[in-house]
């Protein structure tokens, strides 16, 4: 049988997952063992099978063996193995990909004269449902079946190949069968389990058949019984600091809409776009940062006139989609407003006086002024009173604003439009 290093298999295994899932991010983890040890009956002894259940934290960096196999003898002793795993380091929410598990195999002569001359076995591994922190730490000085039928009863998630004792002392054992895919089924119970938040899993070792009446086994180190999970995370990309410059201008201006994209799980956009009026949907670019840290925009143009709403729509190569404000389209973001393109004319052709208190407010206009008709109007997100006046040499003042009005419409009295820009606010 050809050897395979658990190097050569990890990279055979990600180069399957990454043709199934493209450039999609994964993460993988080792994760050893919080409980191990292993139930051993001997018949007609009297005594339910003992128990030998150990701690991971309180091990030696050898650790103790998981005796699995059967010695047939005058007693007929059969022995099974159980192990259980912390899934607290996944997320809850994980898409899981694939789960497996390592074997770093014991060497011939510790721990295996229950075997007498045959050193190796095909191992069943089956989930196990009852909890092993209730039945550790014990060397031998419990007896219950419990853990031992526990071990052989639950979902069967395969059978390995031989696995066979190693010749020396702290020397891995490279044969094909000391890494093990657990499947589907172990794939799904593991994802049911982080998902009903349920953050451990156990597993029994039985040897595969134990009534051919051979005497053979194999001792797994219990603390080196890694499982290895591959999922890939569930990802929630932010959206931050959204934009459109200026907040009002003409159908000629070039608005600028900017919003910043961060994806701490390393997914790209596929699609990032800023909806205008729930109508208008305009690709971003990326214009700083890097492509899942950065700031995407976009300049244009609007034909329409009036006062706008936008929000942002990513979906990511996970396949996530976020949108900005976060019950968008539902509620939008304001702005710009788009006036007529009818020329600049100079501060003294028209001004007016008014007053100004809160955004999206009005703004009154002093009573001096006369008024013929009143409309309502927009001007730099705020609300105030469109006029027709009697006299074109009307004063503009904001009281308490200290800023430039980008852009007004006024209809003076003779009916015709004007449109006023950077009129200085004193």
């Amino acid at each position: 049988m050809k050897k395979v290093t658990i190097s050569t298999l990890a990279l055979l295994l990600i180069l399957f997952i990454s043709n199934i899932y493209g450039n999609r991010m994964y993460i993988e983890r080792d994760i050893i063992p919080s409980y191990y040890g292993y139930s051993y009956d001997i018949n007609w002894d009297g005594h339910d099978a003992y128990l030998y259940s150990y701690i991971s934290d309180f091990d030696t960096s050898t650790s103790y063996p998981i005796m699995i196999g059967t010695d047939y003898d005058g007693y007929n002793e059969w022995g099974r193995g159980h192990v259980q795993y912390d899934l607290s380091s996944i997320p809850s929410d994980a898409t899981i990909l694939s789960v497996g598990m390592e074997f770093y195999v014991g060497y011939v002569g510790q721990w295996d004269d229950e075997w007498d001359s045959h050193h190796s076995a095909r191992v069943k591994i089956y989930s196990m449902w009852r909890n092993q922190a209730d039945y550790s730490p014990h060397n031998g000085d419990v007896y219950t079946y419990d853990l031992f039928d526990d071990a052989d009863d639950g979902t069967l998630f395969g059978t390995t190949g031989a696995i066979v004792m190693d010749s020396q002392f702290d020397e891995y054992y490279p044969s094909d069968t000391s890494w093990f895919d657990l499947g589907p089924a172990c794939v799904d119970t593991v994802q049911s389990r982080i998902a009903s938040g349920i953050n451990w899993i156990g597993f029994g070792f039985t040897h595969y058949d134990p009534n051919e009446d051979l005497d053979e086994g194999v001792d797994l180190f219990g603390k080196l019984t890694k499982l290895h999970i591959v999922y890939q995370p569930a990802d929630a990309p932010i959206l931050t600091n959204p934009s459109v410059l200026p907040d009002s201008g003409d159908t000629n201006t070039f608005f600028k809409y900017s919003i910043g994209y961060i994806d701490s799980t390393g997914y790209e956009p596929d699609t990032a776009l800023v909806i205008i009026d729930d109508s208008l949907d305009v690709p971003l670019i990326l214009t700083s940062g890097n492509a899942t840290n950065g700031t995407y925009s976009v300049k244009s143009t609007l034909r329409d006139t009036g006062l706008h709403d936008y929000y942002f729509r990513f979906v990511n190569s996970y396949g996530n989609i976020v949108v900005y404000p976060t019950n968008a389209p539902g509620v939008t973001l304001s702005g710009p407003y788009v006036g007529e393109n009818l020329g600049i004319v100079n501060n003294n052709q028209a001004r007016i006086a008014l007053s100004w208190f809160e955004r999206n407010e009005h703004l009154y206009i002093n009573s001096e002024i006369p008024v013929h008709s009143v409309d309502v109007y927009s001007i730099d997100g705020a609300c105030i009173f469109k006029h027709d006046y009697d006299k074109k040499d009307i004063n503009f003042s904001l009281k308490g604003l200290n800023r430039k009005i980008l852009l007004c419409s006024v209809k003076l009295a003779n009916g015709k439009k004007k449109i006023i820009k950077y009129v200085n606010i004193k």
